[in-house]
């Protein structure tokens, strides 16, 4: 269930909510709330506490992605290493995406040389 975008927050955020004076809407809070939270870090969560004079953002905890709530700490870049067949891949994803990235898989059949099997991967969540 979905709140009003101008109370909008994200189920189970957590964090520490901070003043912001008035947010309007999403768009409004990504273009605040990042300033608000500084190194802590916004999570996506928002909330209007006084219609039309004053917002607050909800700092560290958990980062908003479209999949869900990704715990901060989890990986957000990562590297797969290539081999002798199949090429490797790192990727940096933006705040609140899940990075994961899965080596190349080699096989060799008999009498044939090895051959990549299944392409390395590196992908944001």
């Amino acid at each position: 269930m979905r709140q009003s975008a101008a109370a909008w927050q994200p189920p189970g955020a957590g964090g520490v909510e901070m003043p912001a004076g008035p947010i309007w809407d999403n768009a409004d809070a990504q273009r605040k709330c990042p300033n608000v939270c500084g190194a802590k870090g916004w999570n996506g969560a928002w909330r209007t506490t006084v219609p039309g004079t004053e917002s607050v953002c909800t700092c560290g905890a958990y980062a908003a992605s479209a999949a869900g709530m990704v715990p901060m700490g989890l990986p957000t870049s990562c590297r797969a290493a290539g081999n002798d067949v199949c090429a490797g891949c790192s990727i940096s994803c933006p705040p609140g995406k899940l990075a994961t990235c899965t080596e190349g898989e080699v096989h060799q059949g008999s009498g044939f040389p090895p051959y990549c099997w299944a392409k390395s991967r590196c992908e944001c969540q």
